[in-house]
């Protein structure tokens, strides 16, 4: 599994999703060469990844992760906005649940919470916020890929 490539293609979909996520203005992950360019910033990252064999004598694998979607915005404390960017990432991983790329394809099995797997959040994530002078929130979405 390319991380790099599935990140692009899930910044690429949210950049498109100008219903729910017009007020971001950047987009980051640890892949991005180019720096933010205004708040609020959008980062993602891979958390808690791990493989698990598809079945036996296959090489197969299931790809058993986290996506953590993590908004920095330049202010004193929660707003309307951050409610607003909140819900508009659980609207975008509804729409979403397979993360098609440019050619439609599903590049994962299931987005979002499934049987023992709950979507989770912090409000007050801010050893990410601190760091550029905002405040920061962000959401564990688990995803489960096959390759």
């Amino acid at each position: 599994m390319n991380y790099k490539t599935f990140i692009d293609n899930i910044i690429r979909l949210m950049k498109a999703d100008t219903t729910n996520l017009s007020s971001v203005v950047s987009y980051i992950s640890p892949f991005t060469t180019t720096p933010a360019t205004g708040f609020p910033i959008i980062s993602i990252e891979i958390v808690n990844p791990k493989i698990k064999p598809y079945s036996i004598g296959t090489t197969t694998r299931w790809y058993d992760f986290d996506i953590r979607i993590i908004c920095i915005e330049k202010v004193s404390s929660l707003s309307a906005a951050t409610g607003s960017i909140f819900n508009g990432i659980l609207a975008f991983v509804d729409a979403n649940p397979q993360l098609k790329n440019s050619n439609n394809a599903a590049t994962c099995f299931q987005l979002g919470a499934t049987v023992g797997r709950d979507i989770t959040f912090n409000l007050s994530a801010n050893e990410y916020g601190d760091q550029l002078g905002g405040i920061a929130f962000y959401i564990d979405i688990p995803c489960i890929a096959k390759s």
